[in-house]
């Protein structure tokens, strides 16, 4: 479907172009950036963002890497889900279906943009669900995930963790439970933005491993902070994706992404793209290749 709107600029340093559109999805708008080679580009990635704040601390990151890949000749979507950053939308209205949809919305228009062969995802912490789920009907295509959420409780804990740790610091710690609020506002505000009970219950139990279940993604992994060997639960994932034909790699970036703290700036950013960049091409060229 035509967009409503688009603006288009030349990014010079890289020879590539940069499309910024509102197309229309479902009654409402979603925002949608392109980032066109050159050439004739013969892979394609969609990047799914995480959630809440989330979205922000890691937005410039996702921009450089999008860039960088265009630099490479390979074609590159970013979007924001229904309610979110530029889309319009209810946020209250969102949920793991509409989050999904959202993404496989996306990468139906990079493929009709660009023709290109080969689709690859791209999720950061929550966005490696989705991109997981988008890309379960490509059961071979590469799949690069910053940080993965691996189950959806344990990143819920951190969620209410956040928000704890600032009313301390703020000096103004509220006795109320969570759930209670949920219940009754039928919302609970994280760090400013609200996390919706629509959205809290749809996503209940979903884990990546279950996602990632039948398929034989190529599968980079990139793991924060100081650790040298995969987290348990990494190590897990990857036997997992082994039993199903496909094969993970873990790369260590050595560095705090601080995903609730928009402010912090990561010394590693350029090792990030680095070894994103040079796993998505290699994988993707492999793939296109029938390896």
């Amino acid at each position: 479907m035509a967009p409503l709107a688009v603006t288009r600029r030349i990014n010079t340093r890289g020879s590539f172009k940069e499309e910024a559109a509102f197309l229309p999805f479902y009654g409402t708008e979603v925002f949608t950036m392109t980032y066109l080679p050159a050439g004739s580009p013969r892979v394609g990635l969609v990047i799914c963002s995480s959630l809440l704040v989330e979205q922000l601390t890691n937005y410039r990151r996702e921009v450089l890497l999008a860039r960088e890949l265009a630099r490479r000749n390979i074609a590159v979507l970013r979007f924001h889900y229904r309610g979110s950053g530029h889309s319009q939308g209810d946020d209250s209205t969102a949920s793991w279906e509409t989050l999904v949809q959202d993404a496989r919305f996306a990468g139906a228009h990079l493929r009709s943009r660009t023709s290109v062969n080969v689709l690859s995802w791209m999720g950061a912490r929550w966005g490696a669900l989705v991109a997981a789920a988008a890309g379960r009907d490509q059961p071979n295509s590469p799949l690069l995930l910053w940080e993965p959420v691996v189950q959806t409780e344990r990143y819920f804990q951190e969620l209410f963790r956040s928000r704890r740790v600032r009313e301390l610091n703020d000096g103004r710690f509220s006795a109320t439970d969570w759930r209670e609020e949920m219940a009754g506002r039928g919302h609970v505000d994280i760090l400013g933005h609200a996390f919706h009970r629509r959205l809290y219950e749809s996503t209940q139990g979903r884990r990546l491993d279950a996602l990632l279940a039948g398929t034989a993604h190529p599968t980079m992994i990139v793991q924060f902070g100081r650790g040298r060997s995969p987290r348990p639960d990494y190590q897990r994932l990857g036997e997992a994706i082994a039993r199903g034909g496909g094969h993970l790699d873990i790369a260590y970036v050595h560095d705090e992404p601080a995903w609730f703290f928009p402010g912090y700036q990561m010394k590693s950013v350029d090792r990030l793209l680095s070894i994103s960049c040079d796993w998505l091409c290699g994988a993707a060229v492999g793939r296109e290749s029938g390896g």
